[in-house]
């Protein structure tokens, strides 16, 4: 499957990581598209993954965050329809589910950099 992003979708997602990276910071940013991207590249592989939606539309979760794609499949292309969130982000920031997970989002990103800063990923806190 080839993925297709529709531009009302990208703007979506540029505006939720642009809100996540002023709101919690730069790593939550790029996690939130990391994460649509690794969903992405999952739905592309196994595109009956999603729920069945409106219109012929299917409907996948993000993991880590609480959006939605949706996406429909027209011969051999994956297109993304749109991302949505529900409720509006301002107000998940405020849920103690969002705040743990962005809160552990930002710890991996903080432990991937110091990975990649020392060349030994596999190498315990304590050692570095």
């Amino acid at each position: 499957m080839i993925p297709s992003v529709s531009p009302e979708a990208d703007r979506e997602l540029s505006d939720s990581a642009i809100f996540y990276a002023r709101e919690a910071n730069a790593e939550v940013g790029v996690a939130f598209i990391l994460e649509y991207e690794r969903t992405l590249a999952l739905l592309c592989a196994n595109p009956l993954l999603g729920t069945p939606w409106r219109k012929g539309r299917r409907r996948f979760s993000l993991r880590k965050f609480p959006y939605n794609v949706i996406y429909y499949i027209h011969d051999e292309e994956l297109r993304g329809d749109r991302a949505r969130t529900s409720p509006a982000p301002a107000r998940l920031l405020e849920r103690p589910e969002v705040k743990t997970a962005l809160n552990e989002t930002t710890k991996a990103c903080q432990e991937q950099r110091r990975a990649q800063a020392t060349g030994c990923p596999w190498l315990p806190k304590s050692w570095s």
